[in-house]
Order: structure tokens, then C-alpha cells, then sequence
């Protein structure tokens, strides 16, 4: 849990996101935003995964 806003660019292969509400995949060039204090844990596809974090 975090206690700012993410923001989340995937650069390569494949991130998944896993919240109370699912499970969603993430691919190359696809971005997500994750609100502030949401319980999560946070997965690399199985080649991996390279991504952007920017949190406010």
C-alpha cells in the first residue's frame, strides 16, 4: 500500500496489478493508475516486466 497516486507506464512484457477488484494485465505502451492506500501486490508477467513509476 501506498500512500500517494500511482501511475504506472509497462515499457515491456507484462504487469499485473492485483487489487480486491481484480487481477487486470498490463502490456507494452498500456498505463494504469492505482489510487492512494489500496491494498495491492504487483506481478511480472512470465518474461518479465519493465515499467515506469511515477507517484504523486
Amino acid at each position: 500500500m501506498h500512500d500517494q497516486i500511482s501511475f504506472v507506464y509497462v515499457l515491456d512484457g507484462q504487469f499485473i496489478l492485483n487489487t480486491a477488484e481484480g487481477a487486470p494485465a498490463y502490456l507494452p505502451g498500456q498505463t494504469c493508475v492505482l489510487a492512494a492506500n489500496v491494498q495491492h501486490a504487483e506481478e511480472a508477467g512470465p518474461d518479465g516486466a519493465r515499467i515506469l513509476v511515477a507517484r504523486k
